[in-house]
C-alpha cells in the first residue's frame, strides 16, 4: 500500500502554494485627518448653531489596489505566463511559477518605491518677529512628512462658544426663548497643501496662515423680560493666503507687519525637501514610469468666498479662483492620442488615478507626450509673483501664483444686535434678535497676471457704537454704528508700483509692489 501511494504521489503534479501579494505604498490609505475649518471668507465669527463642517482631507490611496492587481495580471499576460489571482477584501493571493511570482513582486516593489518617492519632508516655523535665525520666545516649529498633493494643518485652532442670540417660539398664550450658541475661531495655524513639481526638483506650496485672538467679550442686555443677556466677542486677526514654489530644500517666506494682535509682526518660513524622479535614461527594473499629477491635476482650494459678508454683512456668494486644471483622465486621453499616431501593434495599457499617471517605459512616444503635457500644465499654473503690500501701519510680503490667488486680511470683527423680528401669536408676542457681524480693517485680493499682479483693495472703518434704549427702539435695545467702506482696483507691474488713494487724501494710500521671485 505504501508503495502504491508513493507511485501515485509521483504521478500527480505538485500543488503550488498561494502567495500573499501585499499592497504597495501607493495603494495604502493615509490617516484620516479632519482639519479645522479654512475660514475662506475671512470671518472668524459664526452666529448660528450647528455642526461646523471641517476641512475633510481626502486620505484615499494614490492608486486603488484593484488597479495594482490589473497591472500585475497584464504584466503576466504580456509574458504569456500563467498567474492565478484570488481577490479578497483589502488583499489578494497569487499563484504561479517562481518566475511569475517574482515578476509580480517586482511590480509591487516598483510601485512601493514610487509611492515613497512622492513624500515631501516639510519644516514650518511660525515666529512673532522678523528674526531670521529663529529660536525666539513664542516661536512655533513643526516637522512633518506629507504626501504630494495632501493638505495638512500646523498649529492650533481654538473655538470659543458664546451666546450669539435667542431662538424664539410662541404658541397661543405662551412663548419661549432658547439661547443660540455661536463660535469664535482663534489661534495660530497654517493650512498647507504640498505638491511636487518639475519631476520632484521643486515643490509648490499653497497655504492659508491665520493668527487670531479674542481681544475682549462684552455683555449686551436687550432689556426685554423675554430674552437673556448676549455675549459679543471682539476677534482681532490677520490672515494670509499665498502660493509659491521653492527648489527642493528651499524656503518660502511670508511676513506680516502691523497686525492688531499682541504680537504685531509675524514671520512664516516653510522648507520643503523631496527627491527628484529618476532620469529618463536611468537603468531601472520597473517597466513603467509614475508621473506625479498632484499639482497639474489639482483644482484650486474650492471656491473663494467673497468679501461682501465680511465687509457688508451680506452673502456675496463665491467665485471661482485660479487657473483650471486638467484631470488625469484628460491627460491620459491626450497621451493615448499621441500613441495612436505611432507604430501600430500591441501596447501596454496606461493607468491613472486622481493624482498619478502610469506610463509603460517601453513606449517612448507616450513617455514624451506625458512629460510634455505635465511640464506644460505646470508652466501655465506656476506664473509666480512676489508681492509687497502696505496701507498705513499694515504691510505684508507674500508670493502669489497664477493657480492660486492670494489674499491678505487684517482687522477686527464683532457681532452687533441690529434689528428684531417679532414672533406673534393670538395672546402673546416676543422679540427675536437679529445679529450681524461688523468688520474694521483692510483686505487685499491678489491675482498673478503675466509679469504683474491685479489687486482689489477694501478698507472699512467704524465710528462709535451707539445703543438705542428700549423705549426708543420700541421692542428692545439696539446697537447702531456708522461704517465707511472704501474699495479700489489696481494693477502693479514689475518695478512699477501701484499707489491707490482710497479716500482721495494722503491718509489712506496703499502701495503695491511686485517682482519676480
Amino acid at each position: 500500500m505504501h508503495a502504491l501511494l508513493a507511485v501515485l504521489s509521483l504521478a500527480l503534479p505538485a500543488v503550488e502554494d498561494w502567495t500573499p501579494l501585499h499592497a504597495p505604498s501607493v495603494c495604502l490609505r493615509g490617516s484620516e485627518a479632519p482639519l479645522p475649518p479654512l475660514l475662506s471668507s475671512g470671518s472668524h465669527l459664526e452666529l448660528v448653531r450647528g455642526e461646523i463642517p471641517g476641512t475633510a482631507e481626502d486620505s484615499g490611496p494614490l492608486l486603488p489596489y484593484s488597479t495594482f492587481l490589473q497591472m500585475v495580471e497584464e504584466d503576466a499576460r504580456s509574458r504569456s505566463a500563467r498567474l492565478e489571482v484570488q481577490r479578497f477584501q483589502n488583499g489578494a493571493l497569487v499563484r504561479g511559477d517562481a518566475a511569475t511570482i517574482a515578476a509580480a513582486r517586482a511590480v509591487q516593489a516598483a510601485l512601493d518605491a514610487a509611492g515613497r518617492a512622492l513624500d515631501v519632508d516639510v519644516s514650518v516655523r511660525i515666529a512673532p518677529s522678523h528674526s531670521p535665525t529663529g529660536g525666539g520666545a513664542g516661536d512655533l516649529g513643526f516637522q512633518r512628512r506629507v504626501r504630494s498633493g495632501d493638505t495638512t494643518f500646523f498649529g492650533t485652532r481654538d473655538m470659543t462658544t458664546f451666546v450669539a442670540g435667542f431662538d424664539v417660539e410662541v404658541a397661543d398664550n405662551s412663548g419661549s426663548s432658547t439661547p443660540v450658541m455661536g463660535r469664535a475661531h482663534h489661534g495660530i495655524g497654517l493650512h498647507l497643501t504640498v505638491c511636487r513639481i518639475d519631476g520632484g526638483r521643486r515643490v509648490h506650496l499653497q497655504g492659508v496662515f491665520d493668527a487670531a485672538e479674542i481681544a475682549e467679550t462684552t455683555a449686551f442686555d436687550p432689556g426685554t423680560p423675554d430674552l437673556g443677556v448676549m455675549q459679543q466677542p471682539r476677534v482681532v486677526f490677520a490672515q494670509v493666503a499665498f502660493a509659491g514654489t521653492v527648489d527642493s530644500a528651499g524656503k518660502l517666506s511670508v511676513v506680516v507687519n502691523g497686525a492688531p494682535l499682541q504680537n504685531t509682526q509675524w514671520t512664516l518660513e516653510i522648507q520643503a525637501r523631496t527627491q527628484p524622479d529618476p532620469a529618463p535614461d536611468a537603468p531601472l527594473n520597473a517597466s513603467f514610469v509614475v508621473f506625479d499629477l498632484g499639482f497639474a491635476a489639482a483644482t484650486s482650494r474650492g471656491e473663494s468666498a467673497g468679501l461682501n459678508a465680511l465687509f457688508y454683512g451680506q452673502n456675496g456668494g463665491s467665485r471661482e479662483t485660479g487657473l483650471g486644471s486638467l484631470p488625469p483622465s484628460a491627460i491620459a486621453s491626450l497621451v493615448e492620442s499621441a500613441r495612436a499616431a505611432g507604430p501600430r501593434g500591441a501596447r501596454a495599457p496606461l493607468y491613472w488615478s486622481d493624482r498619478i499617471l502610469i506610463v509603460p517605459r517601453s513606449d517612448a512616444a507616450a513617455l514624451a507626450e506625458a512629460r510634455a503635457l505635465v511640464r506644460g500644465i505646470e508652466a501655465v499654473r506656476l506664473q509666480e509673483t512676489q508681492v509687497e503690500l502696505a496701507l498705513g501701519p499694515v504691510s505684508a510680503q507674500l508670493p502669489v501664483c497664477a493657480a492660486s490667488p492670494g489674499r491678505f486680511v487684517v482687522g477686527t470683527e464683532r457681532p452687533l444686535v441690529v434689528e428684531y423680528r417679532l414672533e406673534v401669536a393670538p395672546q402673546v408676542w416676543m422679540p427675536s434678535p437679529i445679529v450681524e457681524t461688523t468688520f474694521n480693517g483692510t483686505a487685499f485680493d491678489l491675482t498673478a497676471q503675466g509679469d504683474g499682479v491685479s489687486a482689489a483693495l477694501w478698507s472699512a472703518t467704524s465710528g462709535p457704537i451707539v445703543e438705542l434704549a428700549r423705549e426708543t427702539a420700541q421692542v428692545g435695545r439696539l446697537q447702531t454704528v456708522t461704517r465707511r467702506v472704501n474699495c479700489a482696483v489696481a494693477r502693479a507691474e514689475q518695478d512699477a508700483p501701484a499707489r491707490i488713494a482710497l479716500s482721495g487724501t494722503d491718509v489712506d494710500v496703499a502701495v503695491i509692489r511686485c517682482r519676480r521671485p
